[in-house]
C-alpha cells in the first residue's frame, strides 16, 4: 500500500490548540491529530482504523478526540485518549443515540465536552456530551424547536451559548441556544421594507456565517427582497458593514468567509478560480478592499481555518498532501510552519479547447505529456464539481507509472462561473461530452501515430466516460469507471429518496443535447457501440449509485456479445461510493493502473471479479 496520507474531514478544536483527520492506513480509516495546534509538528496517529467517512471528529484542547460513528443502526459516541508510548489511544464509550441522524458539533462547556444535534421527523434537538455520564443531556427537546438546526458554533469564550441556522418551512433564520437553559433566541432579522430594521419580511433568510467567541461577536448574512447585508452581532447590537469586506480586488468570484479575527475586526476569506484558490485579509472597520495574504500558485486551501493567535489554514499542494498550515496575515508573502521544496511541479494546468470555448484542465505527468504513450482523460463526479490543482495520489500514481493524466472541467463543473456551472441543468450528457469530445479530438490530432489513448471517469463521469467511449470508439483502446450509472431514469428507479431528489434537483432530464438530435445521450442507449476495453469498479455498499448498475452493465455488455475477462472485467469490491479512496483503494488503483496500461490482460482473476 502506497504511504502517501490521504486524508480527510479537517477538524480544529475549540480554541485550535488540537487538529485532527480522518486518515487513510492500511487497516481502513483511523484517526491523526496535530496536538499543540503546530503544524509543523509530527502528526500522531490516535487510531489507525476501526473509521469510515462517516465519523465526525470533535478533537477536544487537551488533545484527545470525541468521535461519532454509525454503529448498527445506531450513533456511538466515543472518547480517544492518549495511548501509553505508541499504543494506540484509548477509547471509551460516552453515550449511544438511536435517532435517525446525528451530527457532533465542537463547543466545550464547564460540564460537558461537546454537543450534538440529532434530527427526527423535522425537528430537532439539541444535547451535551458529558464525560461523567454515559447519557446525553437534553438541551432543547423536540417540541420545542421545530425544523432542522445546521451549522453550529460557540458564540461565547465559556461554551455557554451556541449559535446554529434553524431552517423552518424553507426559510433558514440564525438562532442563538443557552446551553443552560435551553432558551433559543434569534440573533437577526431581515430588513423591514424600505431598509428599517424591524420585523422580518416573509421571504427574508438570514446565515450565520462565522463568530469570534472571545469578542462575543457573530458575523451573520441576511437576504430579503430589500436586498443583502452583512452585519455584526455583539450582545443583541447590530452594526452592518461595508460591502467592500466581501470584494475581490482582482475581480473574481465573492469570496467565501472562512475565518473571524479574535476581535472581530478583520475577515479571511476563500476565492476559488478554476483549479486554484486564494486567501484575502478584509477589514470590517473600513471600506478598504481586501488584501491578498497567501497566493501561492501551487497551493490549495480547503474551506476551513481558524484565527486565533495565529491564523491556521489547511492547504495542500500536487507534491504535498493537505495538513495544517500557518498563515502570516499580512501583506507579506505568506509563513507556512513546513517549506515545500522547489521543484519541477508534478502537475500544471493547461487551457484546451471545448465545444464552445476554451477550457481548464489539470494535468499530471510532466512536460512531454502530450506526446506521452500513455494518456488517459479523467473524468470527475458530480457534475457540479471540478478537478483542483492539489495533491492526488491516484494521479500521482498514474504519472509515476508512465500515465500522462488530462483531468478536465467541462461545462458543468464548478469554479468558472454559473453559466459554465449550469449548462448542463436538464442536459446531462449534452454539453459536457461536446465539450470532452471537442478536446480529445484534439488531442488525437497533436499525437497523431501515437497509441489511442484511454477514459477514466468516477460516478457522474463514469457515465460520461462511458459515453465518451461510444461516442468516438476509435480514440480509445481502454475505458476504466468506478461506481457508474446506465442513465438517469436507470439510477431513479434503484435509488434512494436522497439521490431521487438529487437528480430532480439537478436536472437530470428532460435531456436537450446539443447538436444531433438522433445521438444518444445515455450510456445504455449506446453500448453496442463501445470498443474499448472496459473494467468496471463499484462498492458493494455504495449509498449513491447502488452497485446494481454495474451489474446491470455487466448483463447488457453479455448481451452485445461482449465476453467478461477478454472485453471486460467488473470489479465488486466492499466499500461505498468513493471506493478508491477508502480501504480497498490503493489495491483497486493498482489494478486501474495495470489496466490502462495493458488491458483486461493484465488483471489477475479474483473470485469471479470480486474482492
Amino acid at each position: 500500500m502506497s504511504e502517501e496520507p490521504h486524508r480527510k474531514s479537517f477538524a480544529f478544536s475549540d480554541h485550535a490548540r488540537h487538529i485532527a483527520c480522518l486518515r487513510l492506513t492500511r487497516s481502513g480509516w483511523g484517526v491523526e491529530s496535530w496536538f499543540g495546534g503546530a503544524a509543523d509538528r509530527t502528526p500522531r496517529m490516535l487510531t489507525t482504523g476501526g473509521q469510515s467517512l462517516a465519523t465526525q471528529l470533535v478533537p477536544l484542547d487537551d488533545g484527545r478526540v470525541v468521535l461519532t460513528r454509525p454503529s448498527g443502526g445506531r450513533h456511538e459516541i466515543v472518547l480517544l485518549g492518549p495511548g501509553e508510548g505508541d499504543h494506540e489511544a484509548q477509547e471509551r464509550t460516552l453515550a449511544r443515540s438511536d435517532a435517525p441522524s446525528l451530527r457532533l458539533v465542537a463547543g466545550q462547556g464547564p460540564s460537558w465536552s461537546a454537543v450534538a444535534v440529532t434530527t427526527e421527523e423535522g425537528a430537532s434537538s439539541l444535547w451535551t456530551v458529558a464525560e461523567d455520564s454515559t447519557k446525553l443531556r437534553l438541551v432543547v427537546p423536540q417540541n420545542r424547536l421545530q425544523g432542522m438546526l445546521r451549522n453550529g458554533t460557540r458564540l461565547d469564550r465559556h461554551g455557554l451559548r451556541m449559535g446554529f441556522d434553524l431552517l423552518q418551512e424553507g426559510r433558514s433564520r440564525p438562532v442563538g441556544i443557552d446551553l443552560i437553559t435551553g432558551r433559543v433566541e434569534p440573533l437577526t432579522n431581515p430588513p423591514a421594507p424600505g431598509g428599517a430594521q424591524g420585523a422580518p419580511e416573509a421571504d427574508g433568510t438570514g446565515r450565520l456565517l462565522l463568530a469570534a467567541p472571545d469578542a462575543e461577536t457573530a458575523l451573520l448574512v441576511s437576504t430579503s427582497a430589500s436586498g443583502t447585508r452583512l452585519v455584526l452581532v455583539t450582545d443583541g447590537v447590530e452594526r452592518p458593514l461595508p460591502a467592500t469586506a466581501l470584494v475581490d480586488p482582482a475581480g473574481g468570484p465573492t469570496p467565501l468567509p472562512i475565518a473571524l479575527s479574535p476581535d472581530a475586526r478583520h475577515l479571511l476569506l476563500l476565492v476559488t478560480e478554476g483549479a486554484r484558490t486564494r486567501l484575502l485579509r478584509g477589514s470590517l472597520d473600513s471600506r478598504a478592499l481586501p488584501v491578498e495574504v497567501a497566493g501561492d500558485a501551487e497551493a490549495l486551501f480547503l474551506p476551513s481555518a481558524r484565527w486565533t493567535d495565529r491564523l491556521q489554514v489547511i492547504g495542500s499542494t500536487p507534491d504535498e498532501p493537505s495538513r495544517p498550515w500557518v498563515i502570516a496575515p499580512r501583506r507579506t508573502p505568506p509563513a507556512r510552519t513546513r517549506r515545500v521544496p522547489r521543484r519541477r511541479a508534478v502537475a500544471h494546468t493547461e487551457v484546451l479547447p471545448g465545444a464552445d470555448d476554451d477550457m481548464e484542465v489539470v494535468v499530471y505527468g510532466g512536460r512531454d505529456w502530450c506526446v506521452s504513450r500513455h494518456l488517459v482523460i479523467a473524468l470527475h463526479g458530480g457534475p457540479e464539481a471540478s478537478w483542483k490543482l492539489d495533491h492526488s495520489p491516484f494521479f500521482r500514481r498514474l504519472a509515476k507509472a508512465g500515465i500522462a493524466v488530462v483531468a478536465p472541467n467541462q461545462r458543468g463543473s464548478t469554479g468558472y462561473g454559473a453559466a459554465h456551472r449550469l449548462a448542463v441543468r436538464g442536459a446531462w450528457g449534452g454539453p459536457d461530452l461536446d465539450d470532452v469530445l471537442r478536446m480529445s479530438e484534439a488531442l488525437a490530432r497533436r499525437r497523431r501515430g501515437m497509441p489511442p489513448m484511454t477514459l477514466y471517469g468516477e460516478s457522474y463521469g463514469a457515465h460520461l466516460a462511458l459515453l465518451a467511449a461510444a461516442h468516438r470508439p476509435h480514440l480509445w483502446s481502454r475505458c476504466a469507471v468506478s461506481a457508474p450509472f446506465l442513465s438517469p431514469e436507470s439510477l431513479h428507479g434503484m435509488a434512494n429518496t436522497s439521490v431521487r431528489a438529487f437528480l430532480a434537483r439537478h436536472g437530470a432530464w428532460p435531456h436537450q443535447p446539443s447538436g444531433s438530435a438522433h445521438e444518444p445521450r445515455t450510456a445504455e442507449a449506446c453500448l453496442d457501440r463501445i470498443t474499448a476495453q472496459l473494467l468496471v469498479v463499484h462498492g458493494t455498499g455504495d449509498e449513491v449509485v447502488p452497485v446494481g448498475q454495474s451489474l446491470e452493465l455487466r448483463r447488457r455488455l453479455a448481451a452485445h456479445g461482449r465476453r467478461e475477462g477478454e472485453d471486460f472485467v467488473v470489479r465488486e469490491a466492499s466499500g461505498g461510493h468513493n471506493v478508491l479512496s477508502g480501504p480497498q483503494g490503493p489495491r483497486l488503483q493498482e489494478e486501474v493502473t495495470a489496466f490502462l496500461l495493458s488491458g483486461c490482460g493484465a488483471l489477475t482473476p479474483s473470485g469471479g471479479g470480486d474482492l
